[in-house]
């Protein structure tokens, strides 16, 4: 512990690069997935440049950009939270430097897949972030068609999937020169030792995740099945690892019932559209049969 960590993370590159099938040049590391977003924004945006997203999305897009000094555009998803030809068109209207597209989307769950990803791409000539924090509990991976569209960057982290969220490990995929660029904002040693080296054990032990995120999707299909056959209730498809669902009860009310009976699910006070949502997080069997018990208890209650 004395010594200083590798500065370019080799044995954790290596070990990324041969997960995902690119070369260890195609891969930057950051402290978190948050990290990489903050140092794409210093790379790309600036002064008189903007930044463009797709709300309701992931807030922190917004907020380095924002540091970043990029001026903000905002291009609304449809109606069932997903990016069509009409939110391609207005965004290419207004040529951002930068664009962040989350699939899967937080705080909904909704994907895209690569197809409307290559699409955005196709469309936009500034650098298309993609961040795909939850992708391993999707159907797909935007990383097949990075060779196609020399703007695209893919963003990962370990914190989901990998449940690794206090060693803050998350890396980028993409071409050298995008590589480059962020490695030329970053500081020196901004990854620890421990963190590398469990990281790099972690992504060398694919068969055990395998199953334990199999596990998982088949618990969300479990806890959506048990939330639609709940009056009043409805889910939107989720290809993450929680689930968001609507209901007829203002979602602060229902949120505060829920606490009464140690069930802590996810509100969006300061989002108009989630009023009457609530999102809940998949976790083991008894703590999902436990929230769907709290939750039929507090709705009934109404």
């Amino acid at each position: 512990m004395n010594r200083y960590p590798d500065p370019s993370g080799s044995e954790l590159k290596s070990a990324i690069a041969e997960l995902h099938g690119v070369g260890v040049e195609n891969v930057a590391l950051g402290n978190g997935s948050n990290e990489i977003i903050r140092h794409l924004t210093l790379a790309y945006g600036g002064e008189g440049r903007a930044a463009l997203m797709f709300p309701p999305s992931y807030q922190v897009y917004s907020v380095a950009a924002k540091v970043a000094g990029c001026d903000i555009i905002e291009v609304l998803r449809d109606e069932t939270f997903s990016i069509g030809p009409a939110e391609i068109d207005r965004a290419k209207a207004h040529e951002p430097d930068i664009a962040f597209v989350c699939d899967p989307n937080n705080p909904t769950g909704t994907a895209l897949g690569s197809i409307v990803v290559g699409q955005i791409a196709d469309q936009l000539e500034g650098l298309v972030v993609v961040d795909e924090a939850y992708a391993e509990f999707s159907e797909g991976s935007s990383v097949g068609i990075l060779s196609e569209h020399s703007n695209l960057a893919i963003v990962r982290t370990l914190s989901k999937a990998y449940g690794l969220a206090g060693l803050r490990v998350g890396y980028l995929i993409s071409s050298t020169e995008i590589v480059r660029a962020v490695e030329s904002v970053q500081l020196p040693y901004h990854l620890n030792m421990v963190s590398m080296a469990a990281s790099t054990a972690a992504l060398k032990s694919q068969s055990e995740y395998a199953e334990i995120i199999g596990n998982l999707i088949d618990e969300r299909s479990r806890v959506i099945e048990s939330l639609d056959k709940i009056s009043g209730i409805s889910t939107i498809p989720t290809q993450s690892n929680f689930v968001m669902f609507r209901m007829n009860q203002d979602a602060g009310d229902v949120y505060r019932e829920l606490l009464k009976h140690e069930v802590l699910v996810r509100p969006y006070p300061d989002e108009p559209l989630f009023s009457k949502c609530l999102r809940v997080t998949v976790g083991t069997p008894p703590e999902n049969k436990a929230f769907i018990g709290a939750l039929e208890k507090v709705l009934a209650a109404f």
